[in-house]
C-alpha cells in the first residue's frame, strides 16, 4: 500500500514523459525558445521546462507568503538555471549557456482572474490578495505569460496528455486537501462566467432539502474535511479504535481495512458526496470521460472504484452509464503539463 505524502502520491516516473498530446494544442513552441511551466501550490512551488512532450522540473521551493516574494522567487529560480526573458539586457548578459524563454504558463490556487493575470484572494494565502502576478513577471521578463486556476490547469494536463487524451471532452475532479474541478472541451478549458466553472467545492447538498449544515463537498469529502467529520463522530461517542488527537487522512483510510465504524461511516459519506456530485455532472454536462485525481485516488479502492460503482447504480439515464470514470495518469505533474500548454 502506498502511503500518502501530505495527501498527494509521489510522482510516478511515467508522468515525466507523457505520450504526447492527442490533439493539436497551444503546447507546440513555434519560436524555438524554452517553454516554462510553474505549479504554485499552497505549500510548495515547482518550476519545469516543457520539451519533447515531457516535463523536466528544475527548481522547487516553499511557496512564499506574499505575491511579491513569489515573483522574486520565480525570477531567482530562472536566473539560477540560466533561463532569460526577452529583454535585451537579459539576453545580452545571459552568457553563451543561457536559454531564451519563449513563454511561461502558471497554475495557481484560486480564486483568480485568468484574463487579467491576477491572483484574487486565496483562502490559505492572504498575502496574495489582488496580486498582479502576470504583469509583474512580464515587466521583468518581456515574454508572454498565462495564469490559470490550478484545477483547470490540471484538467488541461490530463485532457491533453493523460487519461483524457483520447476524449473530446473531459471533466476532471481532484480530491485531496481540497476539492477542485475543471472542464476541458476539444483541448480548451471551459472557464464559464468569470472563470467560475468547476467551483464544485462550494456545493452544500443539504441546502436543497432545508438541512443546511455548513458541510459542503470539501467538508464532507476532502482529506482534512473527513478528519474533522471523524473527530466529531469520536467526540459523540461512536465506537472506534481511532485516536481523534492524532488522526490523519492516511490513518483514517487504512482503518477501513479493520472495518472501524468511524472510518467506514466517514469515508462512505465522502464517497456518497462525490458520487452524487458526479451524477449531477454526468446528467448536466455529459462529458466524454470523467478523470479522478488527487491523493484520495492514489489507490482505486479508496475512492475511484466505490465512486464509479455508486454513479453507475444511481444514474437514471442508461446511456450515461457508458461514460467512463478513469483514474488520473499524471498525478503531481498534471498542473505542470497543463500550464505548459495554456
Amino acid at each position: 500500500m502506498s502511503k500518502l505524502h501530505g495527501l498527494y502520491p509521489a510522482a510516478e516516473p511515467a508522468a515525466m514523459a507523457a505520450p504526447g498530446p492527442a490533439r493539436e494544442s497551444d503546447g507546440s513552441d513555434r519560436s524555438g525558445g524554452t517553454v516554462v511551466a510553474v505549479d504554485v501550490g499552497a505549500t510548495k512551488t515547482v518550476i519545469a521546462r516543457y520539451a519533447d512532450n515531457g516535463i523536466e522540473p528544475f527548481d522547487r521551493f516553499l511557496t512564499p507568503a506574499t505575491g511579491e516574494e513569489l515573483s522574486e522567487s520565480i525570477l531567482r529560480a530562472l536566473d539560477r538555471t540560466g533561463l532569460v526573458g526577452g529583454r535585451a539586457e537579459q539576453v545580452g548578459n545571459g552568457g553563451s549557456g543561457s536559454e531564451i524563454i519563449s513563454r511561461i504558463g502558471i497554475g495557481a490556487p484560486g480564486p483568480l482572474d485568468a484574463e487579467h493575470g491576477m491572483i484574487l484572494d486565496p483562502p490559505n494565502l492572504p498575502g496574495w490578495r489582488n496580486y498582479p502576478l502576470v504583469e509583474t513577471l512580464e515587466n521583468q521578463l518581456r515574454v508572454p505569460i498565462k495564469l490559470e486556476n490550478d484545477a483547470n490547469a490540471g484538467a488541461l494536463g490530463e485532457a491533453v496528455f493523460g487519461s483524457g487524451r483520447d476524449y473530446p471532452s473531459v471533466f476532471y475532479l481532484t480530491i485531496s486537501t481540497g476539492i477542485g474541478a475543471g472542464l476541458v472541451i476539444n483541448g480548451r478549458i471551459f472557464g464559464g462566467y468569470k472563470g467560475m466553472a468547476g467551483e464544485v467545492h462550494a456545493i452544500d447538498p443539504g441546502t436543497y432539502f432545508g438541512r443546511k449544515t455548513g458541510e459542503n463537498v470539501i467538508e464532507r469529502a476532502s482529506g482534512p474535511g473527513m478528519v474533522r467529520c471523524a473527530r466529531r463522530r469520536i467526540a459523540a461517542g461512536m465506537d472506534t479504535a481511532l485516536d481523534g488527537e492524532t488522526l490523519d487522512t492516511y490513518t483514517l483510510l487504512t482503518a477501513l481495512d479493520a472495518d472501524d465504524p468511524v472510518a467506514v461511516e466517514t469515508v462512505e459519506t465522502a464517497r456518497n458526496a462525490i458520487a452524487g456530485l458526479l451524477v449531477n455532472v454526468l446528467t448536466i454536462v455529459a462529458p466524454s470521460v470523467i478523470v479522478l485525481a488527487g491523493g484520495l485516488c492514489t489507490e482505486n479502492r479508496w475512492f475511484v472504484d466505490p465512486v464509479r460503482d455508486r454513479v453507475h447504480r444511481w444514474i437514471t439515464i442508461p446511456e450515461l452509464r457508458e461514460i467512463p470514470i478513469e483514474r488520473a495518469a499524471l498525478w503531481d505533474t498534471a498542473v505542470l503539463y497543463g500550464a505548459a500548454v495554456l
